[in-house]
């Protein structure tokens, strides 16, 4: 299965990334699941932008894994909306997968694109907020959590 989590702010100060969602997509990738987690970093801008790779699982033909998108901050000027469609855009479109003994990450196609069973979107606040209500726009099958 494939699963997109949609964070409601960065990794720090709070804990909600850190504590409750990571361990939560860590123990689904175990299981042999696809996760994307997005990260919106407005209340962390130390935060670097990026995506960072995780293979789990014991057997390597039924391994999942995890990638984490934490996003850039929008440029002064740019508002919610801004964000909440790169959030939309990041769960959603080109996936991030390993190229085979790299350890590197290749973008590929539009047409191979990581297209999520289900988005778990984290709290109705901020940013996750505006985007579940972006994705039921779209029609995308969402929970909240």
């Amino acid at each position: 299965m494939q699963i997109a989590f949609i964070a409601p702010f960065g990794m720090q100060p709070k804990g909600t990334v850190s504590f409750r969602m990571l361990p939560l997509a860590r123990a689904l990738a175990e299981r042999g699941h696809q996760v994307r987690v997005v990260i919106p970093p407005w209340d962390d801008p130390s935060a670097v932008p990026g995506t960072t790779f995780e293979r789990m699982g014991r057997d390597p033909a039924s391994a999942g894994w995890l990638s984490m998108t934490t996003l850039a901050l929008p440029m002064r000027g740019q508002g919610a909306i801004s964000l909440t469609q790169r959030l939309v855009r990041s769960a959603l479109s080109r996936d991030h997968r390993p190229i085979p003994g790299s350890g590197r990450i290749a973008h590929f196609s539009q047409s191979d694109s990581f297209k999520p069973d289900i988005v778990h979107v984290f709290k109705p606040v901020g940013y996750s907020g505006l985007t579940g209500l972006a994705l039921s726009g779209l029609r995308v099958r969402w929970v909240l959590d």
